[in-house]
C-alpha cells in the first residue's frame, strides 16, 4: 500500500486542524493498517479516527494545539503499520501566531452578587420513561456536576407503560414510591440542593370525560383531567405535603401542579385557564394548609410566547385570593436571549395582579430542533453545548430564581435528538452538554464583572461569566454560534485578584468543550470532560490568556494561588551532659527538629 495526505495545514495557536490521510492498496490482499504522527510541536496532540483501517481506506488526523504551543512550522510524519509493511507520507504544519482582535477583562474586586450556575435537571430519564428513577452511576454523575435542583413527581414508570402510583384509591397511599422518589433525587445533589415535587390528579380521580388513550407511562401519569372532586383532590395534595414535610421531615420547598396544562395533543388534552386555575386553586390550599411555608408553583406552561393563556390564568387566580409564589414555564429555543423578554413579559403580568413578591422560574429549557430541523447528530451536540453557557448568562441577567434543563437521560440511539440529553443510560458515555454542565459547577461562589462580552440581540457571539472566592477566579468564556461557524479570538484579561494571590505564582488550568475535546461524537475515549492547560505563571497584578474559540466552544479558566513552600531548616539537641567508667559505654540521645519546609 501507498499513503498521501490532503496537502500542508496551517493553524493558530489553541486550534484545531485536519488532514485527510488515505493509505492505497497496491497489491496483495488488504490487512488492517494503524497510524501514529511524529513531529508535533510541544502541546500539540494528533488522533487519528479511525486508528485503523483496510486500504484502500482514509482516515482523518485532527492535530490540537496549546495557545502555548510555539509559533513555527513543522514537518509531521504520519506512518502506516500493518501486514509487515511500514509507509509514510509527510505535510508541513504552521502554527500561526493567535492575534486577538478583542478583549475580555474580567475584575476579580467588582461583586455582582452569587453566581447561580442554574445546574439542575428535570425530569430523571427520556421517553418512554420520563420518571424512571436514576442509578447509582447516573446519581454520582450529578453530584460531580455539583447538581442543586431536581425536580420529581410522586409516581414512577416501571417500564414504558407501567406506572407504580403513589395512591391508587381514595386514602390508600403507597408512601414508599415517593420517599423513594425523593430520597433517590437526594442522592443525585450535592448538600443543600433543592427537590420540587410535581402533583398530578391520579387517575381514581380524574374526570373519565377528559381521560384520553393515553398509554406511554409519561402520558398517563401526567395526563391533564380535571378532579371530579375538588375537596378530595385538595386532601389528596395536602396529605402528599403533610406526609413529606411533616412526618418525613424533607422539608421539600417546591410544590407544582401538573405539567404544560396549556399544551395538548390527541394523547394529552390541553386545560382553559380558568379549569387549571381551579385545580391550581385547591391544590395551593391543600399545599398551604399542610406548610404554609412551602411555595405553590403555577402556571407551568409549556411557552411564554402568547401571554394570553398566562393573562387569563393570573386573572383567575388572583380574583379568588389565590397564593402564587412562583410562576413557572419552559424555555425551548435556539435564541438564549430570548429569556429576558420572557422574564419581564411574566414579572409585568405578575405585578400588575398583585404577585409582586412571586419568584419566576423555567423547570423546563434545553436548546431544540423540533419538526423540520435536519441537521445532524454532530452539528446538533455541538451546537446544545455551546447553547447551554449563554443560557445561563441570560438565566441570571434575568433575574430566573431557578431553571432545570431537560434532560438528563436520553433513549434515543443514533437519530438527532431534539433536546438533548447529558448522558445515556447507566451516565456513560457522558454528552459535551454535560461537560458543560461540570465546568459551571467548577466555578466560585460569588460572581464579578466580565466586559467585552460580543452577543448579538439572540445571544449568538462571544460571553464571558466570571466569579471568584477568597482563593481561586474563575471565568466562563464561550462562543455560541448555532449553526454559524465563526471563530472568536480575544485575550482574556483577569485583573484585581484576591488577596491570597499577592506575591505568589499563579496555577493556571483551562478545560475546554468543543468539536473535538470532551466530546464524544468525536472520538469515543474522549466523552470526560478534558484539561487542555495546567501551569504555573509567575506572579502578575493581571493575568493575560490569549483564547481562540472555534464555534460553539465553551472553555473555563481557573486561576488559583500556589502556596510558596518554606525553606527547609532544622535544629538539633542532646539529652545533656554524661559521665562514663573508663573501659565502659554511654548514650545520649540527639534529637534533628524540623524548623521549616519539608
Amino acid at each position: 500500500f501507498s499513503l498521501s495526505n490532503s496537502g500542508n495545514k496551517s493553524v493558530n495557536q489553541g486550534s484545531s486542524v485536519t488532514n485527510s490521510i488515505t493509505a492505497t492498496l497496491s497489491s496483495g490482499t488488504a490487512a488492517s493498517v494503524a497510524f501514529s504522527a511524529s513531529g508535533l510541536p510541544t502541546g500539540a496532540t494528533a488522533i487519528f479516527l479511525p486508528t485503523s483501517c483496510n486500504p484502500t481506506c482514509s482516515t482523518t488526523i485532527t492535530i490540537s494545539t496549546l495557545s502555548t504551543t510555539p509559533a513555527g512550522t513543522y514537518t509531521i510524519t504520519v506512518t502506516g503499520t500493518g501486514g509487515g509493511v511500514t509507509k509514510t507520507t509527510s505535510f508541513t504544519l504552521t502554527v500561526q501566531t493567535a492575534t486577538p482582535s478583542d478583549t475580555i477583562s474580567v475584575n476579580a474586586n467588582a461583586p455582582r452578587g452569587p453566581m447561580k450556575t442554574y445546574v439542575g435537571f428535570t425530569p430523571s430519564h427520556g421517553y418512554p420513561y420520563y420518571h424512571k428513577r436514576l442509578t447509582s452511576s447516573e446519581q454520582t454523575r450529578l453530584r460531580d456536576a455539583n447538581t442543586k435542583f431536581i425536580r420529581i413527581v410522586p409516581d414512577q414508570c416501571l417500564s414504558s407503560n407501567t406506572v407504580e402510583y403513589l395512591s391508587t384509591a381514595e386514602g390508600v397511599y403507597n408512601w414508599a414510591v415517593l420517599d423513594g422518589n425523593v430520597e433517590n433525587a437526594m442522592n443525585a445533589m450535592v448538600s443543600g440542593g433543592e427537590i420540587m415535587v410535581d402533583i398530578f390528579v391520579p387517575p381514581w380521580l380524574s374526570d373519565p370525560a377528559w381521560r384520553s388513550s393515553a398509554t406511554t407511562c409519561s402520558q398517563l401519569i401526567e395526563e391533564h383531567a380535571p378532579p371530579t372532586d375538588y375537596n378530595k383532590w385538595q386532601t389528596y395534595v395536602r396529605d402528599i405535603v403533610n406526609h413529606l414535610n411533616n412526618v418525613k421531615g424533607y422539608n421539600i420547598k417546591y410544590f407544582q401542579v401538573l405539567n404544560e396544562p396549556n399544551y395538548g395533543d390527541s394523547d394529552v388534552p390541553s386545560l382553559a385557564p380558568n379549569i387549571y386555575g381551579k385545580i391550581y386553586q385547591y391544590a395551593a390550599q391543600g399545599i398551604k394548609a399542610a406548610d404554609p411555608s412551602a411555595k405553590v408553583v403555577g402556571g407551568v406552561m409549556s411557552n411564554l410566547d402568547s401571554p394570553g393563556w398566562t393573562q387569563s390564568f393570573i386573572n383567575f387566580i388572583s380574583a379568588n385570593s389565590v397564593p402564587l409564589d412562583v410562576l413557572d414555564w419552559h424555555q425551548y429555543t435556539r435564541s438564549p436571549a430570548s429569556i429576558v423578554n420572557e422574564a419581564t413579559t411574566a414579572r409585568n403580568l405578575l405585578n400588575g395582579a398583585g404577585y409582586t413578591s412571586a419568584e419566576v422560574m423555567v423547570s423546563e429549557w434545553n436548546w431544540v430542533c423540533f419538526s423540520g430541523c435536519t441537521r445532524t447528530v454532530t452539528a446538533n451536540i455541538n451546537a446544545a453545548a455551546g447553547y447551554i453557557a449563554p443560557m445561563i448568562y441570560y438565566l441570571s441577567e434575568a433575574g430566573i430564581n431557578e431553571a432545570m434543563w431537560y434532560r438528563i437521560v436520553g433513549y434515543w440511539a443514533g437519530n438527532p435528538p431534539a433536546t438533548p440529553d447529558i448522558f445515556q443510560l447507566g451516565g456513560s458515555p457522558v454528552w459535551p452538554q454535560y461537560n458543560v454542565f461540570k465546568m459551571l459547577g467548577m466555578m466560585a461562589a460569588e460572581r464579578v464583572d466580565a466586559t467585552g462580552l460580543a452577543m448579538n440581540p439572540s445571544g449568538i457571539g462571544r460571553g464571558a461569566l466570571a466569579s471568584k472566592d477568597a482563593s481561586k477566579v474563575t471565568v466562563l468564556v464561550w462562543n455560541y454560534q448555532d449553526s454559524g461557524g465563526a471563530y472568536a479570538n480575544a485575550n482574556l484579561n483577569i485583573n484585581n485578584l484576591p488577596a491570597a494571590f499577592s506575591g505568589r505564582n499563579i496555577r493556571v488550568e483551562r478545560y475546554l468543550v468543543d468539536s473535538t475535546h470532551s466530546n464524544v461524537i468525536f472520538n469515543p475515549a474522549k466523552d470526560e470532560l478534558e484539561m487542555i492547560e495546567n501551569r504555573i505563571i509567575s506572579p502578575a497584578g493581571t493575568v493575560i490568556l490569549p483564547l481562540t474559540l472555534s464555534p460553539n466552544a465553551v472553555t473555563l479558566v481557573v486561576l488559583t494561588p500556589v502556596q510558596t513552600p518554606s525553606p527547609f531548616n532544622f535544629s538539633l539537641f542532646n539529652s545533656g551532659s554524661k559521665s562514663v567508667t573508663q573501659g565502659s559505654s554511654v548514650t545520649n540521645s540527639i534529637t534533628a527538629t524540623l524548623s521549616s519546609g519539608t
